[in-house]
């Protein structure tokens, strides 16, 4: 009997290292501007994977899903504003890494 593709080691591997840069984009809210660095490496190391522009939002909007789901009556609107907002700028800072030619 197999497992479930979401219990695979490789999966939750995956998962990790997905949210960990989410995770210290939240924990730095404070000190976005230390985070581009990290964010622009991030977007081009993607870009190098076939991640697209288009690909973005995706994500984001599933980012978003997960929250809502696992927070419920927890995630308010505020919330929801403040990680759309904090998504926006990881999204703009990966895209801007991932369309830098000088690596």
């Amino acid at each position: 009997v197999s497992k479930p593709p979401a219990t695979t080691p490789a999966f939750l591997k995956r998962g990790f290292a997905v949210v960990a840069p989410v995770g210290a984009a939240v924990a730095g809210l404070d000190a976005l501007p230390s985070l581009v660095p990290t964010l622009t490496s991030l977007g081009y190391k993607h870009m190098t994977y076939n991640v697209k522009p288009d690909h973005y939002p995706v994500v984001g909007a599933s980012f978003l899903e997960t929250l809502r789901d696992g927070l419920g009556d927890d995630f308010t609107p505020d919330l929801e504003a403040a990680y759309t907002k904090m998504w926006m700028v990881v999204q703009k800072t990966m895209l801007a890494g991932a369309d830098d030619d000088t690596k």
